[in-house]
């Protein structure tokens, strides 16, 4: 009861659910959820912190940036899979999410999604 409480509190901001439901979806950096988003980095950066520090996502480094991913264990929890299945996410944002994946974003214009991607 107390670990449902946790993800239903950490959810309940409209920022980390929709970071978090983005993330169901696949790996991001913050620049790439910055744009999807459209909410500044320190805004995110400390939302998705306090995802991490519930464990719901976790971080991986590619370089100079920071991946974010929804841990698997994550992904089984029933209560994770009630959100996602009720919670749906707009057509903007998952048209947002394809063209980040198929690297027409230009958000991380240095070093681009699919280079990072191949480390």
């Amino acid at each position: 009861m107390k670990r449902t409480l946790e993800i239903l509190t950490a959810l309940a901001n409209k920022t980390r659910l929709l970071a978090f439901l983005i993330l169901l979806e696949g790996d991001f950096c913050v620049c790439e959820l910055e744009q999807m988003l459209d909410v500044e980095q320190s805004c995110l950066s400390h939302q998705l912190r306090i995802l991490r520090h519930l464990g719901l996502v976790d971080t991986k480094q590619k370089g100079r940036w920071t991946v974010y991913s929804v841990l698997p264990e994550i992904k089984k929890d029933d209560v994770i899979r009630a959100i996602q299945k009720n919670v749906k996410l707009y057509t903007l944002e998952k048209m947002k999410i394809s063209e980040v994946k198929n690297d027409q974003y230009k958000s991380c214009q240095e070093y681009p999604r699919k280079k990072r991607e191949e480390e």
